[in-house]
């Protein structure tokens, strides 16, 4: 009789990220994603044709009411699914983001519109924490870098859909606010098919139900060897903790340094992205030119973390510092500024696809939503004062740079994360390299050796 398989072996064997877990990721993160993005861009196209009556067109205040609530629900939301699960809470989200866009287009009010912005940013929070952490605990170890980072490019599609809608429909605000809609039908089609992470499973004491779907995916996935009745994956070797645990003395120092590091690079992703309409080019030229550029770069971001999250951290906040100097003292308005500004895009969108990766890595599963929850927070922090700074010239670009400078000098004091496995609980032994390694040479067919005969 074998052993059970550890956690990280047994997404390993059904490829990394195998035909299950492409599905998981497609549900849990690119569409998501895909929604999330386009409901942060549409208050800024909706704002220039807000009805005369309303006395403004101003994009400021419905995008910070959105990222307002996009904070609260990164944190509320996160926090909840580590109670009730990642699936259960993924939905709440989805439903609470479609109740507010399903209104929007029918209540003509600016404090109604303001309040049901707040609202579907609430529910945009939860997919995106709930959402990234379901899918990043389906992927194996050895598919975790290109997987995580690839699949970012959702919310480049997604903003690339809101510029395009954006310029057809440039008159009509109200139907603007709609666009998300079809996509959260479509998602809400096909959640059936969209399961529980196992890793939280197994950290709640639910032992049988992780190797259920395990046995699951092995069988969509074509892994045989894992169906065999008696295949179990082990349980995890310490009990949880309390929910206080991001600031006992193991994780109190990436707490801190990450929610700075978040809150840097969206500020100086989101300054880029609202300040880009106003330098040269049309709007929805430079929002399309800014989103193809952030996708073609994700692959070369893949390349950067694989070697070191930490130095493909300070490789984009390097280059984020270099090019606000250079914006910061190149005339306005120039083409100069325009190139800067959408390589600064590329730059951070890049950051923020190895931050996600990181901060996954860096906590146990029994608090890594609610991790990703705080540093989301302050992630919104920054993207609700990039707008309003926007109209302050070329001095915003300076602060980006100091920002970013800082940025890439914390990060040294960090751990690095690349060739480990994700830990399960605060208490529990991390997964080591060496164990890892042994997985990439094990191998598929090695599963038939922890079948329990």
């Amino acid at each position: 009789m074998g052993d059970a398989v550890h956690i990280e072996t047994a997404f390993n064997q059904l490829g990394g990220l195998g035909a299950y877990q492409q599905r998981v990721t497609l549900l849990a993160l690119v569409l998501p994603w895909i929604i999330t993005a386009i409901q942060s861009q549409l208050p800024i196209y909706a704002s220039r044709n807000f009805p005369d009556s309303w006395g403004t067109s101003s994009e400021s205040g419905p995008v910070a009411s959105f990222f307002s609530g996009w904070a609260l629900g990164a944190l509320v939301l996160g926090g909840i699914s580590e109670q009730v699960g990642r699936r259960r809470t993924l939905i709440a989200s989805a439903g609470i983001t479609a109740v507010g866009a399903s209104c929007v287009p029918v209540f003509h009010s600016y404090p109604v519109y303001i309040a049901l912005q707040c609202i579907v940013g609430v529910g945009c929070g939860g997919l995106d924490v709930v959402g990234w952490t379901l899918g990043s605990e389906w992927w194996g170890s050895d598919c975790r870098t290109s997987a995580s980072i690839l699949s970012q490019g959702g919310f480049a599609i997604g903003i690339a859909i809101s510029a395009a809608v954006g310029w057809a429909l440039p008159q009509k605000w109200w139907l603007l606010s709609a666009v998300g809609l079809p996509f959260l039908a479509l998602w809400f089609s096909l959640v059936c098919l969209l399961p529980e992470s196992p890793r939280w499973l197994l950290v709640h004491e639910m032992h049988p139900e992780a190797t259920r779907l395990l046995q699951q995916a092995a069988a969509y996935s074509n892994v045989p060897g894992m169906t065999h009745p008696n295949w179990a994956v082990q349980p995890v070797s310490t009990p949880p903790t309390n929910k206080l645990g991001l600031l006992c003395s193991k994780l109190r120092l990436e707490s801190c340094l990450l929610s700075y590091l978040w809150l840097a690079v969206s500020f100086v992703f989101f300054f880029l992205v609202y300040a880009t309409p106003s330098l040269d080019g049309g709007v929805y030229q430079n929002v399309l030119t800014g989103a193809a550029i952030e996708f073609v770069g994700l692959p070369a971001a893949v390349g950067l973390a694989g070697y070191g999250r930490r130095e493909a951290l300070i490789g984009f906040l390097a280059t984020n510092t270099v090019i606000s100097v250079v914006a910061a003292v190149s005339p306005q308005h120039s083409a100069q500024v325009t190139v800067v500004a959408i390589i600064g895009r590329f730059s951070s969108q890049g950051a923020f696809a190895v931050l996600y990766l990181y901060t996954t890595e860096a906590f146990p599963t029994e608090v890594r939503n609610l991790a990703i929850g705080v540093c989301s927070q302050w992630a919104r922090f920054g993207a609700i004062a990039a707008p309003l700074l926007v109209g302050l010239g070329r001095g915003v670009y300076g602060a980006c740079g100091a920002m970013s400078l800082l940025g890439a000098v914390v990060i040294w004091a960090l751990k690095e994360t690349v060739g480990h496995g994700m830990e399960d609980t605060i208490g529990g032994t991390e997964y080591s390299e060496l164990a890892v390694q042994s997985d990439q040479e094990y191998g598929s067919a090695g599963v038939k050796s922890q079948v329990l005969a």
